[in-house]
């Protein structure tokens, strides 16, 4: 009987340690902190990530329009394990101001009381960052800008018979820097579909019209 005894309770006390190991605070299983910032506020674990290879997120200007960027967006939520050192959102803020000037990033945008953000530059690409503070949270999304990856191109023959009912074509897939003239490796696909258009009928004639999404600074025909 006592030895049955002794092994409920030492199952009890393995259950109770258990508990006590998963309230000091483990990351939620898959997510890491990103390699951008590879520390974090003291404290914090992270309870929630989120990755998409290609997303759209709108950063806070202190206007009522914001400034929408589009690239591979990862979001991490962060909390605090004990509220009562929780630090303040002016320590966040200013924390992650530094970290972004420390790399030669540009603070675009912050509020002392809640939130920043920030533009880094890195091998060449644009990285935006947005840190919030919530109650006991910090979510921090970075977006690395970059163009989507077109899968669905209109084919030649698909280009040929628009242009021939309507006389003119509205071609997705090509892509240039802004202020840039020289076309993005993503647009492949389009161009051969327009280079076997004009195969078809050497004496076809095209003016190319560059249209910008609004909802993005990166041009596309």
């Amino acid at each position: 009987m006592k030895k049955v005894k002794h092994l409920w309770m030492t199952a009890v006390l393995l259950i109770v340690l258990s508990g006590l190991a998963n309230a000091a605070g483990v990351d939620k299983k898959g997510c890491a902190d990103h390699p951008l910032f590879p520390t974090r506020m003291p404290g914090y674990n992270i309870v929630d990530c989120e990755t998409k290879d290609f997303d759209a997120f709108n950063l806070e200007t202190g206007k009522r329009t914001r400034l929408g960027v589009e690239g591979r967006r990862t979001k991490i939520t962060y909390r605090v394990e004990d509220r009562s050192k929780e630090p303040s959102a002016l320590a966040i803020v200013r924390n992650y101001e530094n970290a972004i000037r420390s790399v030669q990033g540009v603070v675009l945008f912050s509020d002392p009381n809640r939130l920043m953000n920030g533009k880094i530059m890195k091998d060449g690409k644009e990285v935006w960052v947005q840190a919030e503070r919530g109650n006991g949270l910090i979510w921090l999304t970075i977006v690395e800008k970059a163009g989507m990856a077109q899968d669905i191109v209109a084919n030649a023959d698909a280009i040929a018979n628009d242009i021939k009912s309507t006389g003119h074509a509205a071609l997705y897939g090509i892509y240039f820097d802004t202020g840039k003239s020289e076309v993005k490796p993503e647009s492949e696909a389009a161009l051969k579909e327009v280079a076997k258009l004009l195969s078809s009928d050497p004496g076809l004639k095209l003016l190319v019209v560059v249209t910008p999404t609004p909802w993005d600074t990166s041009r596309r025909t």
